[in-house]
């Protein structure tokens, strides 16, 4: 008696699956810089304050857009081939929206931040 051949699997679009490693490395690394460095910063002063904003900022931008252009990408892939993976896009989608709009609100809030004084306000 033969084995039945298993029914063949659909290929996860690639674009799917880079837009949701894009969209989450980022924001994995920026849990981990204010989980270890936000005591730190914040007990120091604003010239620290700033330097974070900025590296979270730098962090941000780019994967951010990535992940949006992948997944989008990908879920045009996943229509034209009928792969899987749609999940996987939307969700590339929204951590690169989210990750845009956490840089613009550093964005905002750099600019109404009140000015850094070295003579410690004399």
């Amino acid at each position: 008696m033969e084995k039945p051949s298993p029914a063949p699997r659909s290929k996860i679009s690639d674009f799917a699956i880079a837009s949701f490693v894009i969209g989450i490395i980022p924001l994995v690394q920026l849990l981990y810089l204010f989980e270890t460095r936000a005591m730190y910063v914040f007990e120091s002063g604003i010239i620290k304050m700033k330097i974070l904003m900025g590296l979270s900022m730098f962090i941000q931008f780019s994967p951010g857009i990535m992940a949006i252009i992948f997944g989008i990408l990908g879920l045009k892939k996943i229509e034209k081939e009928k792969s899987n993976g749609k999940t996987w896009a939307i969700l590339g989608i929204l951590f690169g929206v989210l990750e845009l709009s956490f840089f613009l609100g550093l964005l905002i809030l750099s600019f109404t931040m009140p000015p850094i004084t070295l003579d410690n306000g004399r």
